[in-house]
């Protein structure tokens, strides 16, 4: 255990962090190293960690106002890589007691036995956790899955087991707040790092009030990159849309040549616009040769919508228009994953 240093992010904390500091001090078998993040905590919490420091030997390091919980961390990375040459990796977990000691050490064991890996202690979801975290993490977990092919059940625990060589990539990862947490899990399938998860309790306290995550805010932190990309492909798609159904209207054939050359000229022209969006702004990835593999993308993706187009049309009485519609609203998903893994992922 004395391999791995334990981060605490901390925001104007009560006595519960010394409490997790005394049981750390109390169970451990040989003295561990603990960094404490004072992330902006106003005055009247300072003697937790002047505590925290001289009872309990913990490296404090402050922020001089509230810069987020991803932002505390990454200045824990720092430290650590620069002053703890000898260590492994990290154990981030939460000041609020909601962290058990012996989960923490199951999950370290579980780290030693598998090194270089990142060990994520997941909580069970049942009727007794709160419903906005019940409900939150349920959906991170399926947007997660959806988008990135990674299966993970609990997405925001905060007990987490960092190797050495991640924490130095997760310096350059985006995020100072909660979603931090959430683009760690893409940083580390873009970085080939296996991703375990270890069962640890899981302890609500006074309804998890405690908490400092701002449901709607940092929510929209946390799905930031599906929304920039919801709104760059709604655009995308009016503009797609309204020049086929232009096409449609001026020309009265719905052969598949017909549909085709509609749908190219339309794409052609709404590609334009969102393939410099996405680049830019929603994947801000800077890969080589993201235009050539974006247009091979459009360009499938035009030969598929029409061929359905063109199939749904003649075997229904349905406008051409709307089934364009259905068709590409399906795509969107696939395009989703395609431009995230494969386009604008970050060399």
């Amino acid at each position: 255990m004395n391999n791995i240093v334990i981060v605490i992010p901390s925001l104007d904390p009560d006595k519960r962090l010394i409490d997790l500091l005394i049981s750390i001090r109390k169970k451990e078998t040989d003295e561990i190293s603990i960094i404490l993040i004072d992330d902006g905590s106003s005055a009247e919490y300072a003697h937790f960690f002047d505590e925290a420091r001289k009872k309990y030997d913990a490296i404090i390091l402050r922020h001089k106002e509230n810069m987020g919980k991803g932002a505390a961390i990454k200045t824990a990375i720092r430290y650590f890589l620069k002053e703890m040459p000898d260590k492994d990796g990290i154990v981030t977990i939460d000041s609020d007691g909601q962290h058990r000691f012996d989960d923490v050490v199951n999950c370290v064991n579980v780290f030693n036995g598998n090194p270089g890996s990142l060990v994520l202690g997941v909580r069970k979801f049942g009727k007794e956790v709160p419903f906005r975290s019940r409900f939150g993490n349920e959906l991170t977990s399926k947007l997660l899955r959806i988008f990135s092919g990674i299966s993970i059940s609990d997405t925001q625990t905060g007990l987490r087991v960092i190797p050495r060589d991640f924490c130095s990539l997760l310096l350059k990862t985006n995020g100072e707040r909660f979603e931090f947490e959430m683009n760690m899990l893409y940083s580390a399938r873009e970085h080939n790092i296996p991703i375990i998860e270890k069962s640890i309790s899981t302890v609500y306290l006074d309804g998890n009030k405690s908490s400092h995550f701002r449901v709607i805010h940092d929510s929209l932190l946390i799905y930031s990159s599906f929304i920039r990309f919801s709104l760059s492909s709604l655009v995308s798609f009016l503009i797609d849309v309204g020049i086929f159904a232009f096409f449609m209207f001026a020309y009265s054939s719905r052969s598949f040549l017909t549909i085709t050359f509609a749908s190219f000229l339309a794409r052609f022209c709404s590609s334009v616009f969102n393939y410099s969006i996405n680049q830019k702004i929603v994947f801000e990835g800077k890969s080589s040769h993201s235009i050539s593999k974006y247009y091979l993308l459009v360009v499938f993706q035009v030969f598929v919508s029409s061929y359905f187009v063109t199939f749904l049309h003649d075997v229904s009485d349905l406008n051409t228009v709307f089934i364009k519609i259905i068709v590409d609203f399906i795509l969107f998903f696939f395009s989703f994953y395609i431009q995230k893994r494969l386009i604008f992922r970050s060399e």
